[in-house]
């Protein structure tokens, strides 16, 4: 159960997860040991696409989550209001997504139950992932499962890329090339026990950079007949770094901008 609150100490609105009561002492002191672990281990991860947590405290007996306050649309709600995305918005959805995984990853943190309603998105295109590594701290899992993490990457894929082929319009066909290289590195991630599954979160997005570089070229293509002053297509690199104090984060943080 979450809810929407108000900070009096910092003046901010926060969202607050209760979990269940215990019936055990023993069961509810080593969960909440858990949840304060995974809020240190994931306060050294510096991404803005994380929703970050920022403590745990008790009431009545129960748990309770204090969140930073992310205010989007879920994605499977903004997937069908959007309709058939073009592939330039996919590539973005996965770029900001895979960011976060690796960042994650290279911290030894895994989401570990990576659904399409643990991602939002803001107005401005901005995704925002919750929950990451909540259900190793609740036991849900019981070790970070990085591959479970991609393949529920290639699975999200899948369901945009399914969305355009459903809808059958002339994009499908326009796109097909790009459309095609997304399929094979979607299908990479998800077939089970594959020795040729991704070993990361760079790594998928490496495969992913394929469709990246052919839409690139159709954009190049559009770019000659454009007014001029219009933005230009950019294909972000993904790369993952140490920071001084510990923390790991990832590059680029922002946007990309692409043309029509």
């Amino acid at each position: 159960m979450q809810y929407k609150a108000r900070d009096v100490f910092c003046g901010e609105d926060v969202a607050i997860k209760l979990l269940a009561r215990l019936s055990s002492p023993n069961d509810h002191a080593a969960l909440i040991a858990r949840l304060n672990e995974w809020v240190e281990a994931q306060s050294r991860l510096n991404h803005p696409v994380l929703v970050r947590t920022r403590q745990v405290q008790e009431y009545e007996g129960r748990p309770v989550i204090v969140s930073e306050l992310a205010e989007g649309h879920k994605l499977a709600d903004w997937l069908n209001a959007e309709g058939p995305l073009a592939p330039r918005v996919m590539l973005n959805v996965m770029r900001q997504l895979l960011g976060l995984l690796a960042c994650a990853h290279g911290a030894g943190l895994a989401h570990g139950n990576l659904r399409m309603s643990d991602v939002l998105v803001c107005g401005d295109g901005q995704l925002r992932v919750v929950n990451l590594g909540l259900a190793y701290a609740l036991g849900r899992v019981i070790r970070a499962d990085i591959q479970g993490d991609l393949r529920a990457a290639g699975r999200l894929l899948f369901t945009m890329l399914h969305q355009v082929a459903r809808a059958g319009n002339a994009d499908s066909l326009r796109y097909a090339p790009v459309l095609e290289a997304m399929g094979v590195a979607a299908a990479r991630a998800i077939t089970p026990a594959s020795p040729s599954g991704y070993p990361s979160a760079a790594a998928f997005w490496r495969a992913l950079r394929c469709a990246a570089d052919l839409d690139a070229g159709m954009t190049s293509l559009r770019r000659k007949t454009a007014p001029q002053g219009a933005a230009t297509a950019h294909i972000p690199t993904l790369t993952v770094r140490a920071n001084a104090d510990g923390s790991t984060s990832s590059s680029p943080p922002v946007m990309p901008t692409w043309i029509e």
